[in-house]
């Protein structure tokens, strides 16, 4: 859900509750997940509630990996509940109107986030690469430098720069135009790139809520 920006500024303030050894294997963890866009994998090998089990964290890069999922469920329902352009519509499914809604404001929340942390040590992290799909590493590892590319030493990064990531990395010209409008549109709405803004805090301030629930579910105990 979230794009890597927000996923890496989640996982550093989750770090200590984790209790992370390795910071550099549970930051590559936390932006492995969408690497599925460059291996081709299913996003049922990446994503999905069964990442959430306490015991699916059993190691560094599998904690990062677990907090990627949890910032994209827990960014998920927020925006639903709390951006005036994403209110309308259902918690399931995807029709193209609602992807292209929902990555804009993605962009937009990935473009806050960006400047709001030291992003530099993160992407200095990038430089480790695992497979545990058993997918091409050397396409893990494409990934994992475009994501340096697109964020490192600049003063601000621009949707542009996130628009240039995805099409560079195999998105369609004709979709990716689509998203490119689609934010700039969403970015003339002043209430909901302020709600877009205050998105993250409450994500900080709710997580926690949003974890013990979907450890339920994943358990078995959905009460």
């Amino acid at each position: 859900m979230a794009f890597a920006a927000t996923h890496m500024r989640f996982a550093l303030d989750l770090k200590d509750e984790y209790r992370v050894r390795d910071v550099k294997k549970y930051i590559a963890g936390t932006i492995y997940p969408d690497s599925r866009y460059v291996t081709g994998l299913d996003r049922n090998l990446t994503h999905g509630e069964d990442m959430l089990k306490p015991a699916f964290a059993r190691d560094d890069f599998r904690k990062g990996w677990q907090v990627h999922e949890l910032c994209d469920m827990v960014q998920y329902f927020l925006f639903t509940k709390t951006v005036p352009a994403l209110a309308g519509y259902s918690v399931s499914g995807w029709p193209e109107d609602k992807w292209l809604d929902f990555t804009a404001a993605k962009i937009v929340e990935d473009v806050e986030d960006a400047q709001k942390y030291d992003i530099e040590f993160c992407l200095s992290c990038l430089d480790y690469a695992a497979n545990p799909n058993g997918e091409n590493i050397e396409d893990v590892k494409r990934y994992n430098r475009a994501v340096i590319a697109c964020y490192h030493r600049k003063s601000a990064v621009t949707p542009g720069d996130i628009y240039e990531f995805w099409t560079g990395l195999g998105l369609g010209r004709e979709l990716g135009g689509k998203i490119k409008r689609r934010t700039e549109k969403l970015l003339q709405d002043a209430e909901s790139v302020a709600a877009i803004g205050a998105i993250y805090d409450r994500i900080i301030a709710s997580y926690g809520a949003y974890q013990g629930y979907y450890e339920n579910r994943v358990s078995g105990d959905d009460t």
